[in-house]
């Protein structure tokens, strides 16, 4: 056997991809190798008898191959010579030896090879530009509240990552959440936490197992969750945002802004407590980190303004145009990036202090009713569980996690407890089923209150009004009603007990830190008066009659009229008298004319706008007992009297010394002072409201002494229309009147 021919044929033989491999060095920018391998040499002609060739040139005399290189490859090889065929070395050839073919097929394999190399570089520039532009939004907006002189940031400091922490002048503030809903965030597709680890939201990457966004809380398991991940949302709001700025549109300058903000923190968070102190009191963060949030912060600080002119009617009503703005396209076209918690405590602001449309003029009319805040609530809720809320909340503050719950965790919770109690509170006034159970809370309520990042006693009213949303749940579970407003006996008997038993294990929790004009105890009361009142509504129609009355009834409204005294008498001076457990009774309240507490009336006249609703409905309720023959004018159940010739009842005229005129007489100065000097008041148009129903009682009272007129005025409601508003108050289902 010829082992050389072998050998030879092999080396002939050898794959293209040594080929390859030197074009590769030749494209990747060094020199071109002067080595040509040993398949370059041999013809076509030769590879395809597999034969050894003796390469270009081999058929020509000695003579030829002293020749230039070019002329000498274009001489046949010595096989093909002799056997007189057509050589592939006559055809032109490329500068390495390679016929055309093969030229082109090289070249190809080049700029396929190029063109992802320049692909890859481009990703990697996107990738850097969505980076740097990140860091430059963070740089700019920091910047832009350090230039802004009305924001009241002075000494605000932008420090080299890791770790800025910039102050304010009134407040610490926290910029944890300052981009947390920028754009660019939106269409990054990197790591940021890798790059600013310990600066704001942006650029931290949250705990492992809880969810800080929507973007953590779908997954593939259904078709709407897998299109929200391939599809990459880069719409960017900025736009939009600036056109819903106030200080953009020039509403308002960005001092009145923080002035709004202090307001609404120093006042009105107490009585809805979902925002956090630490991190939201800075009108020009939240400004850049939720414009919806900021708008809502905005219109209600700035509707306790001390002055009503045109200009702050007409700057107001602009306000409320802007949020309606804001907050219909969280309804209408919300997208994947506006499920946060932020947009969720703007939704719950809207509700518990809605607007006063067209003040200033004829047509001014309130929004507040069981519907608009109903509707308002299921988004908030929808959202909230979208995120996940209802889990996430709780499981840190579990007994078996063994991690300390941080201030975001704080933060959540409260957003959940104030939607659990929002969703009471509509139960109670709406008629319509809760959505929310309780339970989960109350279990954790204990470690929430005692969390380093609580905040005291704004944390403490949550815990306690927390554990009366499970009252009534339980009772709703009981009694097989969804609303607990259609309670048997036995279970009315043992929500009052459990109403009663909360009352005595709370009040040394409490202590002095909130009075008894404050939140819970308002909530306690309006619990109990919805409560117990529900069971009454055929003793309060005129049509209706007495009839023969159950001891069940008799105890509900024993319980309703000492319940509805209590909640006007609270904002009395006469009730520091003594400690508030005293008043056990409706006969245990002090004799002689009250006089309101204009300290506690400033108060609570920021408060949110259900607890006007339970004033008006408490001495709605007084008068209509009185009206319809039910009550005297010292409160006395007529049913449980034996004689009632000395009784004065409806329509007999009361002495300024009975219970019942003080009690509305106080009711009317508390809506008076209230109302007083605001901009717009849910007081102002509740005392409108029920201006015929003060004048059943309090006839023409002269406004200067207070003393009535000789004769009664006319009430301006018919007994029919009286009758209809307490069934829209009882009802819970249309709460807007309107106060023209």
């Amino acid at each position: 056997m010829d082992h050389s021919r072998l050998r030879a044929d092999f080396n002939d033989e050898l794959a293209v991809d040594e080929a390859i491999a030197a074009d590769t060095d030749w494209g990747a920018g060094g020199p071109p190798s002067a080595k040509i391998y040993r398949t370059s040499k041999a013809c076509a002609q030769c590879r395809g008898r597999k034969q050894k060739c003796s390469g270009p040139g081999g058929g020509s005399s000695a003579g030829a191959s002293a020749s230039a290189p070019e002329d000498q490859a274009r001489q046949p090889c010595r096989r093909c010579a002799h056997s007189g065929v057509q050589c592939s070395f006559t055809t032109a050839t490329n500068e390495q030896g390679f016929n055309d073919v093969d030229a082109a097929s090289r070249s190809a394999r080049k700029v396929d090879r190029l063109q992802k190399q320049v692909n890859e570089q481009a990703s990697r520039i996107s990738q850097l530009e969505a980076t740097v532009s990140n860091l430059s939004a963070a740089v700019a907006v920091v910047s832009r509240v350090n230039r802004t002189p009305d924001s009241g940031l002075d000494g605000l400091h932008v420090a080299n990552p890791p770790g800025p922490s910039p102050q304010g002048t009134k407040r610490w503030h926290d910029r944890a959440s300052v981009t947390a809903t920028s754009p660019l965030s939106k269409r990054a597709k990197i790591r940021n936490d890798e790059i600013f680890a310990s600066g704001p939201a942006l650029f931290q990457n949250p705990s492992p197992g809880r969810r800080s966004d929507a973007h953590g809380s779908v997954d593939f398991s259904t078709p709407m969750s897998m299109l929200r991940h391939l599809r990459h949302d880069i719409h960017d709001m900025s736009v939009e945002n600036e056109a819903l700025d106030p200080i953009i549109c020039g509403v308002m300058t960005m001092e009145q802004a923080q002035e709004t903000f202090d307001t609404f923190f120093d006042h009105c968070h107490k009585w809805a407590p979902v925002l956090c102190p630490q991190t939201q009191t800075s009108a020009a963060i939240i400004r850049q980190s939720c414009p919806a949030l900021f708008i809502s912060v905005c219109c209600i600080g700035y509707r306790f303004t001390s002055t009503s002119t045109t200009e702050t009617q007409r700057r107001y009503m602009a306000l409320i145009s802007l949020l309606d703005h804001s907050l219909s396209r969280l309804l209408l076209k919300p997208n994947l990036a506006d499920v946060n918690l932020d947009h969720i405590r703007a939704i719950l602001l809207y509700i518990q202090w809605m607007p006063v449309d067209n003040i200033g003029n004829s047509s001014r009319s309130i929004r507040y009713n069981a519907i608009s805040a109903w509707s308002m609530l299921g988004l908030a809720i929808r959202y909230a569980l979208f995120l996940g809320l209802h889990q996430d909340a709780v499981l840190p503050f579990k007994s078996d996690n063994n991690e300390l719950p941080t201030l975001e965790d704080v933060g959540r919770l409260r957003v959940w407890i104030n939607l659990l109690t929002c969703d009471a509170a509509l139960t109670l006034s709406s008629g319509l089923p809760a959505t929310l159970n309780p339970d989960p809370v109350v279990a954790v309520a204990g470690r929430f209150r005692s969390n380093d990042n609580a905040i005291h006693p704004d944390d403490t009213r949550s815990s306690a009004t927390c554990e009366l949303v499970s009252i009534l749940k339980r009772a709703a579970r009981r009694s097989g009603s969804p609303n607990a407003r259609s309670l048997d006996a036995d279970c009315l008997r043992q929500v009052n007990l459990e109403l009663d038993t909360w009352e005595t294990d709370w009040n040394p929790i409490i202590g002095d830190q909130i009075q008894h004009y404050q939140m819970p105890f308002t909530t306690l009361r309006s619990y109990r008066l919805s409560i117990n009142s529900a069971c009454l509504s055929p003793l309060l129609r005129p049509s209706g009659g007495q009839g023969q009355i159950s001891i069940y009834v008799l105890q509900a409204l024993e319980v309703s009229l000492h319940t509805a005294a209590l909640t006007i008498f609270a904002l009395a001076e006469q009730s520091r008298h003594r400690s508030w457990g005293h008043y056990k009774s409706i006969d245990s309240l002090p004799r002689g004319r009250y006089t309101a507490d204009i300290e506690a009336i400033n108060r609570i006249k920021y408060s949110v706008d259900s607890t006007w609703i339970s004033y008006s409905f408490a001495t709605m309720f007084l008068v209509l007992c009185y009206k319809n023959g039910i009550i005297d004018e010292n409160l006395k159940i007529l049913a449980l009297c034996y004689s009632t010739a000395d009784v004065v009842t409806f329509p007999r005229r009361q002495a300024p010394s009975s219970l019942l005129f003080r009690l509305v007489s106080l009711a009317m100065q508390i809506f008076d002072v209230a109302s007083t000097n605001l901009l717009a008041h849910l007081a102002l148009d509740q005392k409108l409201l029920l201006s015929g129903v003060f004048a059943v009682v309090l006839g023409d009272l002269d406004t200067d002494d207070g003393i009535p007129s000789e004769m009664p005025a006319m009430a301006s409601y018919s007994d029919r229309e009286v009758e209809a508003l307490f069934n829209s108050m009882v009802n819970g289902m249309y709460l807007g009147w309107y106060a023209g």
